[in-house]
């Protein structure tokens, strides 16, 4: 992450934006669900997933309110002008508190494409029972290419209400959620289509990165900056002395790596620590039995006869 910060910092002035810590709303989900003119539905991921695969979760939630398999939903991850705020991911808290406004999302575009397709069909919403990508009545079927008349469908804030969630009932079958999918991004990541950050350059984007201390606590003692200075494409060494800071900034990555790597710096490391020492610091049963520890005894039954 330093890096990334420094990058930023010299080349636009700023620090990046982080994404927010706020629970969505239940009725978020409309700015992240709409369906194309030719019936796919689109979720745009609101959260910014570190492993957990939060994404192929809500896919499956998505595919059981419309009835569709996970691998039709398309997944995107969406930049912060295209949907009002965007999650950072703390442990399984992402998925507990977006998956919720996903599966309502889901149910009312649901519940919008029925009263599409009864109106289509002539007969009224409770006559039209679900089925795989649209609905039938009797003999009779519509699929959800055949409802959005060729236009993105969106979710207006009005269209919310009483709406059953397949995904939370018990009694309708778990067919999607759980189950082994494949992630819809495998051939973009085998074909090289998948970006990363390493794929992105800016005109004019630098590259820096802090040197780090061995532990925490760490003085410089000494500093030789001139082997950096002298590699092609470095832009900046500097040190700032207050700060115990020492970076590099390059024209490439390539050129930072051969920087960093001539930053000649000695520490001075009074107290290193190893295994035992550290299990020493944190032995809180040693400082309880020295009595080290500041503490008072309340006795709830002798203040309660006391009153």
């Amino acid at each position: 992450m330093a890096g990334l910060s420094v990058g930023a910092y010299f080349s636009a002035g700023k620090l990046p934006v982080l994404p927010s810590s706020r629970d969505p709303a239940d009725d978020d989900g409309r700015y992240w669900l709409h369906m194309t003119p030719d019936g796919t539905a689109v979720l745009l991921n609101p959260v910014h997933d570190l492993g957990q695969d939060t994404p192929a979760s809500f896919a499956q939630i998505v595919a059981k309110e419309l009835n569709l398999k996970a691998e039709e939903i398309r997944l995107v991850m969406p930049g912060t002008s295209e949907i009002p705020y965007m999650r950072f991911t703390t442990g399984s808290h992402g998925m507990s508190s977006h998956a919720r406004p996903v599966a309502r999302a889901a149910a009312v575009m649901r519940k919008i494409l029925r009263r599409k397709a009864a109106d289509s069909l002539g007969a009224a919403p409770a006559e039209v029972y679900d089925m795989v990508d649209g609905f039938r009545i009797g003999t009779r079927e519509i699929r959800y290419a055949d409802l959005v008349d060729g236009k993105i469908r969106t979710i207006a804030a009005e269209d919310f209400g009483d709406v059953p969630l397949y995904s939370f009932f018990s009694r309708w079958p778990k067919n999607e959620i759980g189950r082994n999918t494949r992630d819809n991004r495998d051939i973009e990541i085998v074909t090289g289509a998948e970006l990363f950050v390493d794929d992105f350059s800016l005109s004019g984007m630098l590259y820096g990165r802090m040197l780090q201390p061995p532990f925490p606590g760490a003085r410089l003692r000494g500093i030789d900056l001139d082997e950096a200075r002298d590699v092609a494409g470095v832009v900046d060494v500097f040190h700032d002395a207050a700060e115990a800071m020492v970076g590099v900034v390059a024209a490439t990555p390539s050129a930072l790596e051969q920087a960093m790597a001539k930053v000649r710096v000695t520490w001075d490391e009074p107290h290193p620590l190893d295994d035992a020492g550290l299990a020493t610091l944190v032995d809180v049963d040693a400082f309880l039995l020295k009595g080290a520890l500041e503490h008072v005894i309340e006795d709830e039954e002798l203040a309660a006869d006391e009153d």
